[in-house]
């Protein structure tokens, strides 16, 4: 066994090591008679090293698939890396120097899957280091041309059954990354804006006061609401020659800037129909309507409405659809019309401000900070556009999905309300489509002719559009075809990853699997889609039980990112105190529970590592004459 001397994990780990791949010691037996427990691992994205969060979650993982092989289970524990994303393509960039959208296509693509092929084997070896027992040669890669083939096969499949669709609507658009992105790659960021009061004139001469943070979007202005129950006023201002329509609770806002005196007082019904000329509007004129988002208790119970000026501005249209969207921003997140032409958001919003600001129709600016949605990737605040996407239909389906999540065991409990609460908030279809370089393309073309989607056969995939041609003319006999230029959602792909790891064994039956796990900030994307896909494919939830891993955080409680300069790299944690150790610290906390990374706390671990090797070496040293029998055969408990 190798118990001379003193402890040396650096000599041990790498033996051991060793030893376990030169002996397939976690090679999954497709011939074994014994019970399969297969897991449906996380495939981490490739952008960079493994990080202290992969490295906890995965020993986690890890300690469960060690127990089962203990129980008697042949394990099915494949490895596969998420590599398709938005965040390997900013790691290329970041690495090599460049901008995607500032290089051909083709090149950038050569170039990512070159950088890919240099990096990843050193990034799959960290894995391997910490002890993590895969069958590594069960491995997939969400880029190679088996994930393709399944992931364009899953969008044909989903067409077919009238789960998909096209069209232009307003999505969420990351103006940094130059791409859709979906409501799960949000997260909120408190910013210091201001709240803005500006008034427009009436058809009858007063003026409304309404007040908003997103002036620069009063050119794609199309609606003012006021609530057609509540109670406002005239008010006449003593030292000006000016009549102000707002809510009675809202004078209080403005008693103190302004003398005013109120001259009538009405219900808000009488306001609907009316039209207000809005400063700066394409639409010159927006009539009064009803809304139930605007409250006589808040602001000056007025309220304003772009498009699209956030989801809040959607939603209104929804609830108003005579209403026509007024778009004046296009797909590079730059404004397209006058006076801010050519801007972003915060070059136009000082230009807009500073126009109202000459008019006289810029009444005050309060400093606020208040919570905006960013992109978590980059942390740019996103904006709402209107521009032709793909989607999967799945609002109607909530129901489903709650009552099919019900079904799960989940470990911890308490994080089915994270899924059951995503869930309940969805606004969305899910926006499958992104304009980026690096991913798996749609297989369809459209004709020049009659403009009819074409789906690629299924028998030539995977497909590249751009590449390929269509193997049949259009059914108008044209023979010219328009290429998919987007490629999809890197999670349309990694919420196959039951179907992709079970497609490593076709002849065993590994579908639906055992236990997904993964860490609880991936519950709302991850998980979720995978259960989606699994349902709209198959009707069958992917896997029986769920365990959710927590996050790491520093002394002080915080969440550990490279960001915040407060991440540990697990790699110089092993090289200083060994991988036992830092399993053993990992090892520590209650699934669902966010760890605190003590240093103290991995020194306690390479301690007992040592006791447990002089404890072992004191008892093989009584054991030197002792005659081993073949012990009886033992009944296995082999209870999941």
């Amino acid at each position: 066994m190798g118990l001379d001397g003193d402890y040396d994990f650096k000599e041990a780990e790498k033996r051991i090591l060793n030893y376990w791949r030169e002996n397939n010691i976690f090679k999954f037996d497709e011939k074994s008679k014994k019970p399969i427990f297969s897991i449906d691992t996380p495939p981490p994205t490739v952008s960079g090293k493994m990080h202290l969060g992969h490295s906890f979650s995965y020993s986690h993982i890890d300690f469960v698939a060690r127990y089962k092989r203990m129980k008697g289970f042949n394990v099915f524990f494949p490895f596969g890396t998420d590599d398709n994303g938005l965040a390997t393509e900013r790691m290329v960039e970041k690495l090599k120097n460049v901008r995607s959208k500032e290089m051909k296509r083709e090149e950038f693509i050569e170039l990512c899957l070159k950088t890919l092929s240099e990096i990843k084997p050193g990034f799959i070896q960290d894995w391997k280091e910490i002890g993590i027992s895969a069958d590594y040669d069960l491995f997939y890669s969400t880029i190679n041309d088996y994930c393709r083939k399944i992931s364009q096969k899953s969008f044909i499949d989903l067409y077919k059954k009238g789960l998909e669709y096209r069209k232009k609507a307003p999505i969420i658009f990351c103006p940094h990354c130059k791409t859709a992105i979906a409501q799960a790659e949000l997260e909120d960021s408190e910013r210091e804006s201001t709240l803005n009061y500006i008034k427009a004139k009436t058809e009858t001469g007063e003026y409304v006061i309404y007040a908003t943070t997103r002036p620069e979007l009063h050119p794609g202005c199309v609606g003012i609401s006021i609530d057609k129950n509540g109670i406002y006023v005239v008010a006449e201002l003593k030292d000006k020659n000016e009549r102000w329509i707002l809510s009675k609770n809202g004078i209080k806002n403005f008693q103190k800037d302004y003398a005013m005196k109120i001259i009538k007082e009405f219900k808000g019904k009488d306001l609907v129909g009316r039209k207000v000329e809005i400063p700066l509007a394409k639409n010159k004129y927006v009539e009064f309507s009803h809304d139930e988002s605007a409250k006589t208790e808040y602001g000056s119970g007025v309220v304003y409405y772009c498009s699209y000026g956030g989801l809040d501005c959607v939603e209104w249209m929804a609830r108003h659809p005579n209403i026509k969207p007024v778009l004046i921003m296009d797909e590079t997140g730059t404004y397209t019309e006058e006076p801010v032409k050519g801007l972003y958001s915060n070059q136009a919003r000082k230009k807009i401000l500073d126009i109202l600001e000459e008019k006289g129709a810029l009444l005050r600016k309060e400093k606020i900070t208040h919570v905006v949605n960013a992109h978590e990737r980059c942390g740019t605040e996103i904006e709402y556009i209107a521009t032709v996407q793909w989607f999967i239909k799945y609002l109607d389906k909530r129901n489903l999905f709650l009552k099919e999540g019900s079904k799960l065991k989940w470990n911890p409990k308490h994080m089915k309300v994270r899924y059951d609460n995503w869930i309940k908030g969805l606004n969305w279809d899910w926006c499958i489509s992104r304009q980026r370089y690096f991913g798996i393309p749609f297989p369809v073309w459209y004709c020049k002719k009659c403009s009819e989607i074409i789906l690629a056969d299924e028998k030539s995939l995977p497909v590249d559009p751009l590449v390929d041609k269509p193997l049949k003319k259009c059914k108008c006999g044209s023979n010219e075809f328009i290429p998919e230029k987007d490629v999809l959602d890197t999670w349309a792909t990694s919420s196959l990853t039951p179907q992709i790891a079970s497609g490593l064994k076709p002849n065993l039956k590994l579908y639906p699997m055992n236990l997904r796990a993964s860490a609880h900030d991936i519950v709302t994307t991850w998980l979720f889609y995978t259960l989606v896909k699994s349902q709209l494919h198959n009707k069958i939830n992917p896997w029986k039980d769920i365990m959710i891993s927590g996050h790491v955080l520093d002394s002080h409680g915080r969440k550990m990112s490279k960001s915040k300069g407060n991440a540990v790299e697990p790699q110089k944690v092993v090289g200083e105190y060994g991988a036992d150790a830092f399993r053993f610290w990992a090892a520590g906390s209650k699934l669902g529970d966010d760890l605190s990374y003590q240093e103290k706390d991995i020194q306690t671990g390479k301690k007992t590592v040592t006791k447990l090797w002089n404890a072992s070496k004191f008892i093989s040293m009584h054991l030197k004459d002792f005659e081993c029998k073949k012990p009886k055969k033992l009944e296995l408990d082999l209870a999941l």
